[in-house]
């Protein structure tokens, strides 16, 4: 998981472990001019009930815009940290797909 600032706009990306974002694709998928990688801080305070850089991806339930790159919805299991460094969850893309409602584009490069 990443978080970008997008025009000023806190923004969740969600993407494999072994991929990173492509700035050019992702301002094109974005729709945005300005968009750049947001500092921990700046996002710790979103997050209050989780530990600084083990953030889930359900960033809609903190009232922030959520984008999965389109590799990740070829997979049936997503695998990510539960708010801790300690805890992980493993749930169905599907599952992911349906409770968060994620938009979907392709903004990642495999490393």
């Amino acid at each position: 998981m990443v978080r970008v600032k997008a025009d000023g706009m806190m923004v969740m990306l969600v993407l494999p472990a072994s991929y990173r974002f492509e700035l050019k694709k992702l301002k094109d998928v974005l729709k945005f001019k300005k968009v750049g990688m947001a500092r921990e801080a700046e996002f710790q305070e979103l997050f209050p009930d989780c530990e600084v850089g083990a953030m889930s991806p359900f960033g809609n339930l903190y009232n922030l815009e959520v984008w999965v790159d389109q590799v990740l919805t070829e997979d049936k299991f997503i695998v990510f940290q539960a708010g801790s460094h300690v805890e992980t969850l493993k749930i169905q893309y599907s599952d992911f797909d349906r409770l968060v409602k994620p938009k979907v584009g392709n903004f990642s490069v495999h490393l």
